[in-house]
C-alpha cells in the first residue's frame, strides 16, 4: 500500500462520522437531511379531480362534467398489463388533420339516423370534417352503402356497427363483419342487452378480440339509464365502469348525464332507448368530453 492511502482513508472515515453525527442530530430534533421537514400530511392538499372541460352547445338537458376519462397516457398500466389510455389522445387524434376511422360497437340505444352516432357524426365531427358515415345491416351482415353527410375537412369515416339487441358476446363472434380494417378509434357502447353476471367477461373478451386484430385508441360510454329496469342498469354501469379501468380505457358518463339532467328521465328514455331529446343529450355530452 501507498503510504498517502493511509491518510485518504482517515479523511474518508472522518467524513462518515461527521455525516452519521449530523443525521443524527437531524432526526432528534425533528429535522431532515438536506432539507426542511416535510408537511404535515394532515394539511396536504388533495390532488384535483380530472374532468371534462368544457360546455356544450345548447341542449333540452346540458350535461355536467361527468363525462371522465381514465388516467391519461404515461400513467402505470392497469392490472392487466393493458397500456392506459386517457381521452387526450383521442381528441389529438380528432384535431391533428389527418384521415381517421372510428367503428362504434353499438347496441339499441345507438341505431339508425335519430341516434346519437349519426347525430354526433353529421353534427359535431361534420363541424370541421368530411364525414363518410357507414350504417351496419344485421340481415345482410355487411354496411349500406356509405354516406357523405359534411364536407369540411379531413376526412373521418364513420363505422356504426350498431344494431338491435346487440351483446358483448355477438360482437364478438361477429367482429370479423362489423369491425373494418384499418381502424383508429373503437368505441363500446354496449350493455342494455347484456348480462349482468357475465358482462366483465364478455366485454374483456371483446376488447381482447379487438386488440388481436390491431391496436386501436378505445373509449367506453356508460350507457343511459333505462326507465323500466333503473337498478339493474344502474349495476351494469358500474361493473362497466370497473371493466373500463382494468382494460385501461377511458370512459365517457352519459349514465350519470341522464341522471343528473333537469327534465324527467322519462322525456329522455323510452324503456331502454334515448328520446330524440336523450339522443341530443347524448350527443351534448361526448362532445363536452372531447373538446
Amino acid at each position: 500500500m501507498h503510504p498517502g492511502d493511509n491518510v485518504k482513508n482517515l479523511a474518508l472515515s472522518g467524513t462518515v462520522v461527521v455525516a452519521v453525527v449530523v443525521a443524527a442530530t437531524a432526526l432528534a430534533t425533528g429535522g431532515a437531511v438536506g432539507g426542511s421537514a416535510s408537511a404535515d400530511p394532515a394539511t396536504a392538499a388533495p390532488s384535483a379531480a380530472v374532468t371534462a372541460a368544457g360546455t356544450p352547445a345548447a341542449s333540452p338537458a346540458t350535461p355536467d362534467a361527468s363525462a371522465t376519462a381514465t388516467p391519461s397516457p404515461g400513467d402505470a398500466s392497469s392490472g392487466t398489463g393493458a397500456r392506459r389510455q386517457g381521452l387526450g389522445q383521442i381528441k389529438a387524434r380528432l384535431t391533428d388533420g389527418q384521415p381517421l376511422s372510428i367503428t362504434v360497437l353499438g347496441d339499441d340505444s345507438s341505431v339508425s339516423d335519430a341516434g346519437w352516432v349519426f347525430l354526433w357524426a353529421r353534427d359535431t365531427l361534420g363541424a370541421d370534417h368530411t364525414v363518410v358515415y357507414h350504417e351496419y345491416s344485421r340481415s345482410t351482415g355487411g354496411y349500406t352503402a356509405p354516406r357523405t353527410l359534411s364536407t369540411n375537412g379531413p376526412t373521418i369515416d364513420v363505422w356504426n356497427a350498431s344494431y338491435l339487441s346487440a351483446t358483448a358476446p355477438k360482437d364478438t363472434a361477429d367482429l370479423g363483419k362489423l369491425y373494418p380494417q384499418p381502424t383508429d378509434i373503437v368505441i363500446l357502447n354496449l350493455g342494455h342487452q347484456d348480462d349482468p353476471a357475465t358482462f366483465d367477461t364478455d366485454v374483456s373478451t371483446l376488447w381482447q378480440a379487438v386488440t388481436a386484430q390491431q391496436t386501436p385508441l378505445g373509449l367506453v360510454m356508460l350507457q343511459n339509464p333505462e326507465t323500466a329496469t333503473t337498478s339493474l342498469q344502474d349495476t351494469r354501469m358500474k361493473n362497466l365502469a370497473r371493466t373500463a379501468d382494468r382494460l385501461g380505457l377511458p370512459t365517457v358518463d352519459v349514465h350519470t348525464a341522464f341522471a343528473q339532467a333537469t327534465v324527467p328521465l322519462t322525456q329522455l328514455v323510452i324503456g331502454a332507448r334515448p328520446t330524440q331529446q336523450g339522443a341530443e343529450l347524448w350527443v351534448a355530452t361526448v362532445t363536452a368530453a372531447l373538446k
